[in-house]
């Protein structure tokens, strides 16, 4: 399996333990790829997974895997208020700044309030 996220799926693993969500918690995978971190979010950790991403070949790999999966630019979510508890992205730097508009500085619109989005590069 290629996974093109830094750090692979052993950093995933590694900052979900330590955001210690409970089970049942909703994450938010942004460039999801085709879904192997969600599915490890989704299985290890017992979260309610939704992953977005622009690819629509990499959305249908990933809904494939059996996660909600949607085609959906970073930079323009479709998501009610408060829908998650956490976001993860893991993208290239030239994409983060969408990121940042869009989770950031709606005052974390997405999220609930005070929780950590995950973000890396």
């Amino acid at each position: 399996m290629e996974v093109l996220r830094p750090g692979g799926l052993e950093l995933t693993r590694y900052g979900l333990s330590q955001l210690r969500i409970p089970a049942g918690g909703r994450l938010l995978d942004i460039g999801c790829g085709k879904g192997e971190a969600a599915l490890l979010a989704q299985t290890e950790f017992g979260l309610t997974v939704t992953a977005v991403d622009v690819d629509k070949d990499a959305v249908e790999s990933a809904a494939a895997r059996g996660l909600d999966a949607r085609v959906m630019d970073a930079s323009a979510l479709e998501f009610p208020s408060r829908s998650f508890d956490i976001v993860s992205c893991v993208m290239r730097i030239p994409c983060i700044s969408a990121v940042f508009r869009s989770i950031l500085f709606k005052p974390f619109s997405i999220l609930f309030p005070l929780i950590p989005a995950s973000i890396s590069t």
